[in-house]
C-alpha cells in the first residue's frame, strides 16, 4: 500500500485529473493500449503528450460545404507510455519509476518552481544538492500575461540525477 501511494504522488503532482483518468484506464486494462476520446482534449491531456507517454491521433469529419468537425480522437500509449503505466501496474517502487524518468530524459528537464518561497527553496537546494538554481537564466524572469499584466517565472535545469529528489518528490511544489 506504501507503494502504491508513492506512486500516486507522482503522478498526482504532475498530472491533471483527466490524465490521471487515463492513466488509471491503461492501469486497470493491461490488454488496451488505445483509448477514444471526444475530439479536442488535446490541452487537457498536454502533460502525458508532452511527456511523450500519449500521442494523439485526432480524427476529422469533412462536412457538406467544406470544412470539418471533430470526431473521438484515438489516444494511444507510446512505447514509453506503456513502460510507465506497466511500472505503476505493478507497484514497482518509486526509485524505479525515478530510474525510468532519468533514462528518459537522460540530460535533465527543465523544471519551475511553483511555491511561494522561492528564495528558501533556492537555498534548500544548493545547500542539498549543491545546485544553484538562480543561476539559470530562467530563474526569476518576468513574463507578461494575457491580461496585461505579469508575473514572475522560477524555472530552471534540473540534471538528471537529481530529478527523483527535486522534481519527483513531494517537498517542494514543482512543475514543467
Amino acid at each position: 500500500m506504501r507503494q502504491y501511494k508513492a506512486n500516486l504522488s507522482v503522478v498526482s503532482s504532475r498530472y491533471s485529473d483527466l490524465e490521471r483518468r487515463v492513466i488509471e484506464f491503461f492501469v486497470d486494462n493491461p490488454q488496451r493500449d488505445t483509448i477514444f476520446l471526444p475530439g479536442g482534449l488535446q490541452l487537457l491531456l498536454g502533460y502525458l503528450v508532452k511527456d511523450g507517454l500519449l500521442e494523439i491521433k485526432p480524427k476529422l469529419f469533412p462536412v457538406i460545404g467544406g470544412g470539418s468537425i471533430f470526431t473521438n480522437d484515438e489516444y494511444q500509449l507510446t512505447d514509453a507510455g506503456q513502460e510507465f503505466v506497466g511500472h505503476l501496474r505493478v507497484n514497482e517502487p518509486l526509485a524505479d519509476v525515478i530510474a525510468w524518468a532519468e533514462n528518459y530524459w537522460p540530460n535533465g528537464r527543465h523544471i519551475y518552481y511553483e511555491g511561494s518561497e522561492p528564495e528558501a527553496f533556492a537555498a534548500t537546494i544548493k545547500d542539498e544538492f549543491g545546485l544553484d538554481v538562480t543561476s539559470d537564466r530562467a530563474w526569476g524572469q518576468i513574463i507578461d500575461d494575457s491580461e496585461g499584466g505579469s508575473f514572475v517565472s522560477y524555472g530552471f535545469d534540473c540534471p538528471a540525477g537529481l530529478l527523483g529528489d527535486i522534481y519527483y518528490s513531494d517537498r517542494w511544489p514543482i512543475g514543467s
